[in-house]
């Protein structure tokens, strides 16, 4: 895969892991494709607004909950938003018309100049005031994930914590196929730092946390594995395997997608 000029990619995803409905939309200067429809409509709308997709008669619509998170570190040369919504609306599954209401997530990238020779991406949701969509891209020329190109947009509580230090993991099969994977997203510093002190000034107590880093200070981790529902989507110059994630964080438990580039 490659681009001699910055790419927009828009994405719209939902998920639940009670009726396992779900599904992933996407749009691109390459093309538009979706897991649960051949042919469809794409209104990605602006961050106020709703997005919708349709298809066959049926429509999706995505109404934001969130405040827009950034994809951070400005570092990795991957630009954009992210947005909790709550999906309603209907899609054809199992040959029959199923209804959707759920929570999901949209999101807006904007990729850096170069070759590609492969591009993941998680994301996941625990209701709509927390989640986040993690892209990793891997150089043309690369050889190894340590030349990754990774960025984060993280929503805690409703609104955007900033990511400084976005780290993913996956274990695949034999075959190539996402089997589990874990985030390690930790914030920045500062920000981190202006949280307790606000903390603290209200007490009036001293507090000692370990390594002298103030308590908010840690990675924000995330486990997942896949749910074994898995779908392609096929664009001119690239096949997408898209597939249910089951994600864990904090004792919660939430819903999400995976998507790998190319497809194994």
């Amino acid at each position: 895969m490659s681009s001699g000029h910055p790419k927009t990619v828009r994405t719209l995803a939902f998920g639940d892991l009670d009726t396992g409905l779900w599904g992933i939309a996407g749009s691109s200067t390459a093309g538009t494709a979706a897991s649960f429809a051949d042919t469809f409509e794409f209104d990605a709308g602006s961050p106020g607004d709703e997005s919708l997709v349709a298809a066959a008669g049926l429509e999706l619509r995505f109404s934001p909950v969130s405040e827009p998170a950034p994809f951070l570190p400005p570092a990795a040369g991957i630009g954009g938003s992210l947005q909790l919504c709550e999906v309603r609306g209907a899609v054809h599954a199992d040959g029959v018309e199923r209804e959707v209401a759920c929570f999901g997530a949209r999101s807006e990238l904007t990729l850096p100049i170069g070759d590609v020779s492969s591009a993941r991406l998680a994301t996941g949701w625990f209701g709509g005031e927390l989640g986040f969509a993690l892209v990793s891209l891997r150089p043309g020329r690369a050889n190894g994930h340590q030349h990754d190109l990774v960025a984060c947009a993280f929503v805690d509580d409703g609104h955007p914590l900033e990511i400084d230090d976005p780290r993913l993991s996956t274990t695949y099969t034999e075959s190539g196929v996402p089997l589990r994977a874990g985030l390690e997203l930790w914030p920045v510093e500062a920000e981190a730092e202006a949280d307790v002190e606000a903390e603290d000034a209200g007490d009036g107590e001293d507090h000692e946390h370990e390594d002298d880093r103030p308590a908010p200070y840690y990675p924000r981790r995330v486990a997942g594995e896949s749910a074994r529902d898995a779908s392609r989507l096929t664009l001119p110059t690239v096949t997408i395997r898209a597939e249910l994630f089951r994600w864990r964080t904090r004792g919660r438990e939430g819903a999400g997608v995976y998507a790998l580039a190319p497809a194994p």
